[in-house]
């Protein structure tokens, strides 16, 4: 069970959330599991080539049964990006801004997982973290009755990708596909509107060189983009097998004859 991958881990020295690329490998990550709060591994894949595409995470440092909570941990950390952030894009490429964030708050008899407000225009907002579930027609219409603009932002694609803490904000602010579920101004259910900034497509909100963008997609650019960085190693290694078959194909065995005589200028030995 300790094989289990965790995207990120909680640094306690500096009290904040952490990706296994930012910290040194090994137990020296000093990061902890959030759910059964045991120490965690860095675990940076070691080959004989540094493509970018290699994946790094953590992992328990010992046998055990805790899964990680993979989704309640993403869930747990889009509500804290939202929270300490004061903007959002829409699907419509907009940007909302809001002066108050309100993460798991009763609203109208539910429990939604980010209730945004605007004061100063009197807008609002609910946002809803999609990973596995989805929001129920009952919680929809209590929110449609109060006339609520309710959005989903779409990070169910974490399953299989662990990008960095950087990405992953950059995810929940803009770059993840997101939809509205309930517009009032517009009194009907729209239909799945994503957004147009396609994920890894530009460089995040909080950092100019993110360490995760433009993975290969395909074996032929995974081998393509392993040659553009290792190509001379591979010319030299072809060099020296190519002068090593060659030396070896040079060189002629002696062979014994019996019964003959080698001589040395004019004398026989």
């Amino acid at each position: 069970m300790g094989n289990i991958k965790i995207p990120f881990g909680w640094h306690t020295a500096e009290g904040k959330w952490k990706d296994p690329g930012s910290v040194p490998r090994g137990l020296a990550c000093g990061c902890y599991c959030h759910d059964c709060k045991e120490p965690l591994q860095a675990v940076h894949p070691r080959r004989l080539w540094r493509a970018n595409w290699i994946e790094k995470y953590f992992r328990h440092s010992k046998g055990t049964i805790c899964k990680g909570a993979l989704e309640s941990l993403l869930h747990r950390l889009a509500k804290e990006v939202l929270e300490r952030d004061c903007s959002v894009f829409l699907p419509d490429g907009a940007e909302f801004f809001y002066d108050t964030c309100k993460v798991e708050t009763s609203l109208e008899g539910k429990r939604p997982d980010i209730y945004l407000i605007n004061s100063r225009t009197g807008e609002r907002m609910v946002v809803e973290i999609f990973y596995s579930h989805r929001m129920d027609e009952s919680t929809l219409a209590a929110f449609r009755e109060k006339e609520l603009r309710v959005m989903e932002i779409d990070i169910s694609s974490m399953r299989t990708v662990f990008p960095s803490m950087e990405v992953f904000e950059w995810m929940v602010l803009k770059g993840a596909p997101r939809k509205f579920l309930w517009v009032p101004e517009v009194a009907v259910v729209m239909e799945p509107v994503y957004s147009t900034v396609p994920v890894y497509s530009e460089a995040p909100v909080y950092s100019t060189t993110p360490n995760y963008a433009a993975e290969p997609t395909t074996w032929l650019e995974r081998v393509m983009d392993w040659w553009r960085e290792n190509w001379l190693w591979v010319l030299m290694a072809v060099m020296i097998i190519g002068i090593l078959l060659y030396r070896v194909s040079r060189s002629k065995p002696v062979v014994a004859q019996r019964g003959k005589r080698r001589q040395f200028g004019k004398f026989a030995v």
